[in-house]
């Protein structure tokens, strides 16, 4: 009596190709974290946060102090974009616009990030967004959360910790642009999840380092307890205040932004 395998073989085959499928889907969902692109940001660091009264003239282009920021180094990032595309794509569309340029970090918390990318008045060291900005529908894709902050020197789409003026976030065509950098020395986890790391810091830790020494606002404990309680309240002016957390009391300033070329390996 001969027996048929054909039937049985076939299956095989089947469940092989099968299992090859899943694993060729399961290798896709890998973080990539292939350097795709290369930018370097040079920061200045101001004595004051604004010009003297005196200084802001009518007319004037700048509140800021620019011209008495001093040079505090590059800061050089390797991007991610194979795994987030389109906030890469839109963090490249910062840099090479220009629109980073003459901007200001808008919050420095030691121990955790530093934060620039603001929308808000130039004038005033606001992000004006470039019109090759795309709309971002990765803040609602779990493989833009694949990677976490367990390192020093991540550099991550701020959505958690975005601190601009609900009224800009409003605005019709509003994208988040607003990015953060970790400062070490140990991981944030708090921010996993909730946003959308997008590249590292290759140079410039020492940079970073001297930004977290800028003095900030920080809410004494009587002020953040009354300022909790009137957020359980519905206080809208408790977020108001909130926003103004860790504001660098002096202008940490991008002065200038561009692309590196990256190398093969």
């Amino acid at each position: 009596m001969q027996v048929d395998t054909l039937p049985a073989m076939a299956s095989l085959e089947v469940a092989s190709s099968s299992l090859e499928k899943d694993t060729a889907n399961s290798s896709l969902q890998l973080p990539d974290t292939t350097i795709t692109n290369k930018v370097y940001l040079d920061i200045g660091i101001a004595p004051t946060a604004l010009k003297p009264s005196g200084q802001r003239l009518l007319g004037s282009k700048s509140a800021i102090p620019i011209e008495d920021a001093l040079p505090a180094g590059r800061i050089v990032i390797g991007i991610y974009g194979n795994q987030v595309p389109v906030t890469a794509g839109n963090f490249l569309e910062l840099v090479r616009s220009g629109s980073l340029q003459g901007t200001v970090f808008s919050r420095v918390i030691p121990g955790e990030y530093i934060q620039a990318g603001q929308q808000g008045q130039l004038k005033m060291g606001g992000l004006q967004a470039p019109s090759g900005i795309k709309p971002n529908r990765e803040i609602s894709s779990s493989r833009a959360f694949a990677l976490n902050h367990s390192r020093p020197g991540t550099v991550s789409l701020s959505l958690s910790e975005n601190d601009e003026d609900p009224k800009i976030q409003n605005m019709p065509g509003y994208t988040r642009l607003e990015f953060l950098i970790t400062t070490g020395p140990g991981p944030v986890p708090r921010l996993d999840g909730q946003n959308i790391p997008f590249g590292k810091v290759l140079e410039g830790m020492g940079v970073i380092s001297a930004i977290t020494k800028v003095p900030t606002f920080r809410a004494n404990e009587r002020t953040s307890s009354l300022n909790l309680l009137a957020g359980k309240l519905g206080d809208d002016r408790a977020a108001g205040v909130r926003r103004k957390y860790g504001r660098p009391f002096k202008a940490v300033i991008i002065l200038a932004a561009g692309e590196l070329p990256v190398l093969a390996t």
